[in-house]
Parts: structure tokens; C-alpha cells; sequence
């Protein structure tokens, strides 16, 4: 079965570099087609929070892992982040996800700051 990439459509050809990203779906190995469906499927994730899982500071997107992950974010610094509606999650475990994209930011404004770390 001939596979094509989910973001630009292109052909697989079967000594092409590709990303499997589950089932008969593929991404090619053009950076601009896994950077858009990465953050695609980030923005997905982040309209649907309801938990504060996903903080946005200055334009960078940060996800707050679990006490539980190993290793785990920044190192295990202790970070205690207030969300714009005034809720403070306190974490040891946070991951830069990357900054936001031009093309996101009209989408995502910040909702959260850091106030220790």
C-alpha cells in the first residue's frame, strides 16, 4: 500500500525517512510537515484543557508533567506557576514544549506566569 504524507500530501517512496503516527497515517521527513502536525495536535490538546495542564509564559508553551514522571521536567526544579483565572499549581515537573508559532499566536495569548522557581 502506498503510503503519502498526512500534512503536504507528498508520496513516501519506500527508502524515504518517515514518522508512522499511528495506524495508515505517516508524516514525511520535511521539518515545516512534523513541525506543523506537532503543533497541530499541541493546539488540539491545549483548546481542550481543562485541568491547567498546559501553561503559556511569554509566548512559550510549557506542559505540567506528572510528580510521578521519571525523569523529569527541568530537571525536578520546583517551579509554582498562577494561572490568569488565579489558580497555582505548584511542579517539579515542567516541560518546554517550544515557543509558539506565528501562525498560533493570534490563537493561544498567554495564560499564566511564574511566580517562583
Amino acid at each position: 500500500m502506498d503510503k503519502y504524507c498526512y500534512v503536504c500530501g507528498k508520496k513516501i517512496q519506500d527508502l524515504d525517512f518517515y514518522y508512522n503516527i499511528g495506524g495508515n497515517s505517516y508524516i514525511c521527513n520535511k521539518n515545516s510537515c512534523y513541525d506543523f502536525y506537532y503543533w497541530d495536535n499541541l493546539a488540539t490538546r491545549m483548546i481542550s484543557d481543562k485541568y491547567h495542564e498546559y501553561a503559556i509564559v511569554d509566548k512559550k508553551v510549557y506542559q505540567i508533567g506528572s510528580e510521578k514522571d521519571e525523569p523529569r521536567g527541568m530537571g525536578g526544579k520546583f517551579w509554582k506557576i498562577q494561572f490568569n483565572d488565579g489558580t497555582i499549581i505548584e511542579t517539579n515537573s515542567l516541560w518546554l514544549c517550544g515557543d509558539l508559532p506565528k501562525r498560533l499566536i493570534h490563537d493561544f495569548q498567554d495564560n499564566a506566569k511564574f511566580i517562583a522557581h
